[in-house]
């Protein structure tokens, strides 16, 4: 039984403004269906693992625009790559390529929302409007993602939002976090929480003020760091990305 959850990408509409809706699709499978699946494709891991990097396609789902005024002015610059792997037979890796197939069709709707905004409220400044993503060394059975949003308002000031997946590198689904980490990462994550606000002189109220706080399933890892991503506004200090370490979360790695 697999659940569907969409998120958007929402910068002010007319200061940093871009509306992108539809994005972040996420699977979640039922634990019988994940155990059956596992038991056919599970022999694929080793070399994915191994070989991910260099699987890489990344002018595969790829796309650069630009808007320029009818006097030869331009206005503002569009770009999105998102992961794409040459898969050969591995299952998993279509599983992965479909699951960003899917958020890259919302892009061409997401660039023409975006040139729409800048021709409402032209300015001086070139408006930029691009996604990123990076694929951190994640141990065990496990790929992550983080994918970066950035956008710069009519007054030339740049911010920031993330999108993480983590993927079973035994089937290509996206996990949430119960689903990587048994009981005792939260308590090792709320440790490290606290200590990077100490860190920065911040109050450590706002990490619990809303929901489950840190414990969202918009998360990577790596070998040593842990990525939570914020929506913008939470932070004190203004991030919508916290590394913190994965120093006592290793031993709850499922």
């Amino acid at each position: 039984m697999g659940k569907i959850h969409k998120a958007g990408v929402v910068s002010a509409a007319l200061a940093c403004a871009v509306l992108f809706s539809g994005c972040a699709l996420f699977k979640f499978e039922d634990p019988d269906e994940i155990r059956d699946i596992e038991s056919h494709i599970s022999s694929e891991q080793q070399d994915i693992k191994s070989s991910l990097k260099s699987l890489l396609d990344e002018d595969r789902l790829k796309m650069e625009d630009t808007l320029v005024s009818e006097s030869g002015v331009t206005l503002a610059e569009y770009s999105a790559c998102f992961p794409y792997f040459d898969a050969g037979d591995s299952q998993v890796l279509k599983n992965i390529n479909s699951y960003y197939e899917t958020e890259f069709e919302q892009m061409e709707d997401d660039k023409q929302r975006f040139f729409q905004i800048v021709q409402a409220k032209p300015s001086s400044v070139v408006r930029t409007s691009s996604f990123t993503y990076t694929i951190p060394d994640t141990p065990g059975d496990y790929i992550s993602v983080i994918r970066k949003f950035e956008s710069n308002d009519i007054l030339g000031e740049v911010s920031s939002l993330y999108y993480c997946e983590v993927f079973s590198a035994k089937t290509g689904w996206t996990l949430r976090f119960d689903d990587v980490f048994d009981e005792g990462a939260k308590d090792a994550l709320t440790k490290a929480a606290e200590s990077w606000c100490e860190e920065r002189g911040y109050q450590t109220g706002w990490l619990y003020n809303s929901g489950d706080g840190l414990l969202t399933d918009n998360f990577a890892f790596s070998g040593d760091t842990y990525y939570a991503s914020l929506p913008s506004g939470v932070s004190p200090g203004g991030e919508t990305l916290l590394e913190l370490s994965m120093s006592g979360m290793e031993q709850y790695i499922k």
